[in-house]
């Protein structure tokens, strides 16, 4: 059982927090320098204050010895407001499809399913992702600035974007289904296992 935390552990765990209450804010303003048009320095930068908050929460959180199953789920939810928020408001100004939003919308909540399915009864239930899973991730969370791009450098790069986004699908399908076959594998029950036939 572990001791009291020192207050520098308190500290860090109520940095971790903040940094990851920023990236709603700071998603509100990317989505507004997009209002008039593509504001490439403006995303840009935001962008990388919105990435150097989800590296530093999680450092902070991990040296606070403060990671845990519900901080995960906070972090991620802060990620999804993000990478959803700036794919409708792209999807609005006709540069990337609107079912792109759902589709990242939907693998969340897959994500969140699994992970609570493969935790079993823990109480601190934490995410559990796949290798796939998280290359996946990282390109939905880049995905709008890309877009961004495409978007200032003309309208001939427009397809490119709608090109990455059904291929991001895909490979989002393919994680879920690995996900969900191994959750069926991991919590079907024993009298389903396949059995050696006597010779």
């Amino acid at each position: 059982m572990s001791g009291p935390k020192t207050d520098t552990q308190c500290g860090l765990a109520m940095l971790a927090d903040i940094l990851t209450f920023l990236r709603i804010p700071l998603t509100v303003l990317f989505c507004l320098s997009l209002a008039g048009g593509p504001d490439v320095l403006c995303s840009t930068l935001l962008f990388i204050i919105i990435i150097a908050t989800d590296f530093f929460d999680g450092r902070a959180a991990k040296h606070s010895g403060t990671c845990t199953g519900y901080g995960e789920y906070f972090d991620c939810t802060a990620d999804l407001i993000f990478i959803v928020s700036s794919c409708l408001v792209l999807a609005l100004k006709g540069i990337m499809p609107l079912l792109m939003a759902a589709v990242v919308g939907l693998k969340f909540a897959e994500f969140i399913l699994t992970s609570a399915a493969m935790s079993g009864t823990d109480i601190d239930l934490k995410l559990t992702p796949d290798r796939l899973g998280r290359y996946v991730a990282a390109a939905f969370y880049v995905l709008p600035l890309f877009a961004v791009y495409a978007w200032f450098l003309g309208e001939q790069l427009h397809s490119a974007v709608s090109a990455v986004c059904l291929i991001l699908t895909v490979l989002a399908v393919l994680s879920s289904v690995l996900r969900c076959r191994t959750v069926w594998q991991k919590r079907r029950p024993p009298s389903a296992q396949p059995r050696d036939t006597p010779k």
